[in-house]
């Protein structure tokens, strides 16, 4: 089981569609798979992999959080939105393999931070790259792609 919290998404490119998870304190530590049971099984794995190896580095790990949800927030919330909205929602979950409700949800939370997002992944990237976490020793044979849609930024190891 994991130690610190996560992100779940599923995502496509190049015609392949798989399932990611981000870890949401330890930078880098992300997993993927064809179903989001298996990228789930494969992040518990890494994130394994990845406090070992802070440990025997001495990079320090942050403290695993306990988020407190205030008990007068249900969760749930009621909204009207246009027809025509609702359709193109309807069609992109039906597409996306998700619940609308589910795909609202992560707009929202995407939504939520999405105007320094992608900059922080470039930077968090060119970092990497400068300070020699990411050369070609280490990833050899690897290429990467920024990949921007309209709704999801991604980082890609190929």
């Amino acid at each position: 089981m994991a130690k610190h919290g996560f992100r779940t998404f599923k995502t496509e490119v190049e015609n392949h569609v798989f399932w990611m998870v981000e870890s949401n304190s330890l930078k880098g530590c992300v997993a993927q798979g064809d179903t989001i049971e298996q990228a789930l099984s494969q992040f518990e794995i890494n994130e394994k992999v990845w406090l070992e190896t802070a440990k025997e580095v001495g990079i320090p790990v942050p403290k695993t959080e306990i988020e407190k949800i205030e008990a007068n927030y249900s969760g749930k919330l009621s909204l009207r939105i246009k027809k025509s909205t609702h359709k193109e929602l309807s069609n992109k979950s039906k597409v996306e393999d998700v619940s609308v409700n589910s795909l609202i949800n992560t707009y929202i939370e995407r939504g939520l931070g999405n105007e320094a997002y992608e900059t922080k992944l470039i930077q968090e990237f060119r970092l990497s790259m400068s300070s020699g976490e990411m050369n070609a020793d280490n990833y050899s044979g690897s290429s990467f792609a920024l990949y921007n849609t309209k709704n999801e930024i991604t980082l890609k190891q190929h």
